[in-house]
């Protein structure tokens, strides 16, 4: 349970540097939207603290173990897929369309 809580924490710092590194993970011209340039918000750590804790309360239960220990590496690799595209692995995933609203009118 704690090294996904820490790899976790290692993807954040990783894809929040990147924004400020020139030649770093993020597409150019995406704005860091974060108040501290370049290091994630404190509020970044105290999500992953959020749901890794009772992740780690499920483990002291042998029952749970296992349970927990997958959905906790499962909540890295959803993070790990988010912050590297497959396509280019050295830029973040960007949407890849956005939808547009439609307005039906009566005639």
């Amino acid at each position: 349970m704690f090294p996904a809580w820490i790899v976790e924490l290692i993807l954040i710092t990783m894809r929040d540097l990147g924004k400020t590194i020139p030649g770093g993970f993020v597409p150019a011209g995406t704005v860091n939207a974060h108040t501290i340039d370049g290091l994630p918000c404190p509020g970044d750590f105290l999500a992953t603290f959020v749901i890794f804790a009772p992740l780690a309360m499920l483990a002291d239960n042998p029952k749970t173990k296992s349970l927990a220990t997958a959905v906790s590496w499962a909540y890295v690799l959803a993070t790990l897929m988010d912050f590297i595209d497959p396509v280019n692995p050295l830029q973040s995933a960007t949407p890849a369309a956005t939808v547009s609203k439609t307005t039906l009118s009566k005639t």
